[in-house]
């Protein structure tokens, strides 16, 4: 499953320059998403504003997408991908059994994540556009909100980061992910059962149930984006190296040679890297091909 910031998943979380991240507020474009990983698939933007993916066709793949255009976005997750369109309109194919992709009429879209059964927008007035199923009140939960900066979403919960630092929850654990969010946060991302918030001094607060490598996170240092997949956690440090914690069954975590990052995806078992020079490097399970991204050039690149 997808674990990029965002909010939701989806999210990816892109890479700042470190002293915009680090000293001053979150913009809405850290939810702009050059890559995204989820269960079996690996999707990006090219610099053309059309969609490169790889992995299982179950429910979608690169001929359902060949036709987007004008994209500046993506958000995947193993059932269903979304594109944010730079006129603010969004396209989504895939699994549709919740009508989560019946995203066509949405306008003044700034920023997009998608669960396996929901698909989320984060509007230029800091509200929220949710379609889907419902679960824990996912829907119902988030209408109310506003002065959201950042979203993400992942499986039935829902997370936003208010232009305060605060943080906001919907949907399954809700309640017990509120009431520990810390403050000073810019940046959200959701994986398995626990919510990583990146916070304005370069450092992580991990809130959930796996506490195995929660002290291994909470010693982080100069990271400027984080991405959440199922069982692990990956961050972009400062000089554009890459962090890691959590499950490496898959070797999902050996990303300690990369450099150049500027963007980052977790996926459920493997991990995907956008370099400075538009190429993409990936680790972990290849079962569906999610991983066969070393062809990928021309990548668009996150705005400083």
């Amino acid at each position: 499953m997808k674990r990029v910031v965002l909010a939701m998943g989806i999210c990816l979380v892109m890479l700042l320059s470190a002293c915009s991240m680090l000293a001053a507020p979150l913009t809405v474009k850290t939810n702009v998403q050059k890559i995204s990983a989820d269960d079996f698939h690996t999707a990006a933007v090219k610099e053309d504003g059309t969609v490169v993916v790889v992995g299982q066709y179950t429910y979608y793949a690169q001929s359902d997408v060949s036709s987007w255009k004008d994209i500046i976005s993506v958000s995947s997750d193993a059932n269903h991908i979304v594109g944010l369109k730079k006129d603010g309109t969004v396209v989504a194919v895939g699994d549709n059994t919740y009508k989560q992709c019946e995203v066509s009429s949405w306008t003044d879209i700034i920023a997009i994540s998608n669960g396996w059964y929901s698909t989320v927008g984060l509007k230029k007035d800091g509200t929220v556009m949710v379609i889907g199923k419902n679960d824990g009140n996912l829907i119902s939960g988030s209408s109310s909100w506003t002065e959201i900066v950042a979203i993400d979403a992942d499986y039935m919960t829902l997370l936003g980061v208010k232009k305060d630092g605060t943080s906001v929850t919907s949907g399954a654990g809700a309640e017990q992910f509120g009431q520990y969010m810390p403050v000073d946060v810019v940046a959200i991302s959701f994986g398995g059962t626990d919510a990583f918030c990146l916070k304005k001094d370069g450092t992580v607060v991990m809130v959930g149930y796996k506490q195995n490598y929660q002290s291994e996170v909470e010693e982080w240092k100069n990271i400027v984006a984080i991405s959440a997949g199922e069982n692990h956690v990956v961050g972009i440090m400062r000089d554009g190296t890459v962090i890691s914690a959590g499950d490496n069954t898959d070797g999902q975590c050996e990303v300690e040679s990369w450099k150049d990052i500027v963007a980052i995806s977790a996926g459920m078992t493997h991990t995907v890297g956008l370099k400075e020079d538009g190429t993409v490097v990936a680790v972990g399970s290849n079962n569906d091909n999610q991983c066969d991204v070393s062809s990928w050039k021309d990548i668009a690149l996150p705005e400083k």
